[in-house]
């Protein structure tokens, strides 16, 4: 699963994300609103893919 998400944000299929990849991708996929800002709302979800088998956890 986590390496077919980074195969989505991965636009280029370089093996890297770039800024632009990163800002599209990740990021606005924790901005729900389109705001430019996580706020506190959407930070649960971040909160859920740091955790223990969430998305982030390494």
């Amino acid at each position: 699963m986590q390496q077919r998400r980074f195969n989505q944000y991965d636009e280029d299929e370089d093996g890297l994300l770039s800024e632009d990849e990163y800002n599209t991708g990740v990021y606005d996929s924790y901005d729900a609103d389109d705001s430019g800002v996580i706020e506190e709302p959407e930070f649960g979800d971040v909160g859920d893919d740091i955790g223990d088998g969430g998305f982030w956890d390494v």
